[in-house]
């Protein structure tokens, strides 16, 4: 299972785990931020919209769909060498509240 693959799973059922999920409601990002390799239609299509069509959800457990953006550093910006190895990183937010926002 690729990354992108456990991204998209954790954006349905939470990022908290089988065990944890008896005890808590799922708990979702509430935004993802990428690096300068960012291209918004293509991580939408990688976090959300490939599993739009998922149907009949239990209880508490829906499709997020959490704030992308990209960050790009000053050297990529101001015409610096790139560092594609260091290009990318990603920060997330977990939020626990049901429900897509």
């Amino acid at each position: 299972m690729s990354c992108s693959d456990k991204m998209a799973r954790w954006n349905v059922v939470g990022v908290q785990g089988s065990l944890l999920s008896v005890f808590v409601e799922p708990i979702y990002f509430s935004s993802i931020i990428l690096g300068s390799l960012y291209h918004g239609d293509h991580l939408s299509r990688a976090m959300y919209q490939r599993v739009s069509n998922i149907e009949d959800l239990p209880p508490l457990y829906a499709l997020n769909k959490p704030l992308l953006s990209g960050k790009y550093p000053a050297r990529v910006l101001s015409g610096g060498a790139r560092h594609p190895q260091r290009s990318c990183s990603v920060a997330s937010c977990p939020r626990a509240q049901p429900g897509p926002f």
